[in-house]
């Protein structure tokens, strides 16, 4: 069975999009379960729901995702199912063009580098996501590298312009990569001319449409880097990158890198495609560190980091891609939020984040449903953002949302409050006559080491997560 599956070329066109209609199955359980496991998800439901309720454009995030927040505002008010699966079918039209990347560089081990890429865990559950700009961004990346490969400069140029513009906040980097590779394979000139036509699109699909539905472009300037203790960055870094990636593949591709980075050098000196995976890549690594709290921050340069490990021998190919596929269901480290402290090893990513989802959904319809009149519930961050999609979409005139306010949503209907604190928090939000509930998590890992002077009037609710 095993000689079988080596000797079929799983890059050629019919046998990818197998693959590829595979990967979107497998997808489906992810898809149905929850809007996703990013916090920004429930920003971008959120702000998609609040635009069509006031009929004016509210940005989901900076510096501007004006195309996807777009199809958010045509989707998000009939549930998130539905841009969950348009995320994923359109991930699903990536898998063959990467194939085809893959297939026409001649690269050695192309089947088992398709493997590697499709088993990774954060594909699987990155794309079972709300934010349809990582699948529209990555669609335009790999049809502008594949045209690359073809030099078709214009037609490249034009779409890695496109799907730099459907995720500026690293697509404008990375197609400064784009013009780089020109610039060093084609010439400075062509550099150049490239520039100019690639920012037609980047006008077009961000800054533009920025200025017309908001009346300015602050939202593109005010972008700058976030700030971060260093335990908590580095935290993070553990959480967001080890526990998802497997620390045995990272282990594996960290040692082959230094043991043959002169060959890596050497390629990156002679190879366009590996000087712009290369490139991509390093860019891609280095938005995640100076930010370390969003994994889907990784997605658009799996298949650049992918590309990479193309040099590597077969068997330490193999090792990567064999320990990739077990994380999926053996989690070495164990991040999840269901267990409190975390264990070193436990289920595996695909069952981690498909039963926090269903968790998470089905304590948000208990607590929308059920809550209390005259109340407070105290609930994290991501409960507080769901909670406030679902109120808007059921009934948006009976609910409030003042946005210098984010984080505390009220129900007028009931006279109940869904408050998520700060760390600064006062709780001055406290009223007469008003009685505070709290989830368990929220109670021992919030409330408890920061704000004990608020427990005798908590009542506890009991919970199965701990997010």
């Amino acid at each position: 069975m095993s000689k079988w599956i080596g000797q079929v070329d799983w890059c050629a066109p019919k046998v990818a999009w197998l693959v590829a209609v595979g990967v979107f199955l497998v997808r489906l359980p992810f898809c149905f379960a929850g809007p996703g496991f990013d916090p920004d998800s429930y920003l971008f439901l959120i702000s998609a729901t609040l635009s069509l309720d006031r009929g004016a454009y509210l940005a989901s995030r900076g510096p501007g995702y004006i195309v996807p927040d777009l199809i958010g505002q045509l989707l998000a008010p009939h549930g998130w199912v539905y841009l969950n699966l348009l995320s994923s079918a359109l991930h699903m039209l990536c898998i063959p063009l990467f194939a085809a990347i893959l297939r026409t560089t001649q690269v050695p081990h192309a089947s088992l580098l398709l493997w590697l890429y499709t088993l990774v865990p954060l594909n699987i559950v990155g794309y079972a996501d709300v934010m349809v700009e990582y699948s529209l961004a990555l669609l335009g990346i790999l049809s502008g590298w594949w045209f690359f490969i073809r030099g078709q400069w214009v037609a490249s140029t034009l779409l890695w312009g496109v799907g730099a513009a459907m995720r500026p906040s690293q697509g404008v980097f990375l197609f400064a990569v784009l013009l780089l590779t020109f610039w060093r394979y084609l010439g400075g000139r062509r550099a150049l001319h490239a520039a100019l036509l690639g920012v037609i699109p980047l006008i077009l699909l961000w800054v533009l449409p920025v200025y017309a539905l908001t009346g300015s472009i602050e939202i593109v300037t005010k972008y700058v880097p976030y700030s971060s203790s260093l335990i908590n960055w580095l935290v993070r870094i553990w959480t967001r990158l080890v526990a998802l990636f497997g620390i045995v593949p990272i282990g594996i591709l960290l040692y082959m890198v230094i043991k043959h980075f002169d060959l890596i050098k050497r390629k990156i000196a002679t190879d366009s495609n590996y000087f712009l995976s290369a490139l991509a890549f390093s860019i891609t690594i280095l938005l995640f560190l100076r930010h370390p709290f969003k994994s889907n921050y990784l997605l658009l340069g799996l298949p650049f980091v992918v590309y990479i490990v193309s040099v590597f021998p077969k068997k330490a190919i193999v090792a990567i891609t064999f320990f990739t596929f077990v994380q999926n269901f053996i989690a070495i480290p164990y991040d999840s939020a269901l267990y409190y402290p975390r264990p070193t090893i436990g289920p595996g990513v695909l069952y981690t984040n498909l039963t926090d989802r269903l968790q998470l959904r089905e304590e948000i319809h208990r607590l929308v449903q059920n809550a209390h009149r005259n109340s407070i519930y105290i609930v994290h961050e991501g409960t507080a953002w769901f909670i406030t999609y679902e109120l808007a979409r059921r009934n948006p005139t009976k609910w409030g949302y003042p946005p210098s306010r984010r984080g505390r949503i009220y129900d007028r209907e009931r006279n109940t409050w869904f408050v998520s604190p700060s760390p600064d928090e006062q709780f001055e939000w406290v009223k007469p006559g008003c009685q505070i509930y709290a989830t368990d998590s929220v109670y021992e890992r919030v409330l408890q080491p920061r704000y004990p002077q608020i427990l005798p009037f908590v009542r506890r609710i009991p919970s199965k997560r701990g997010i």
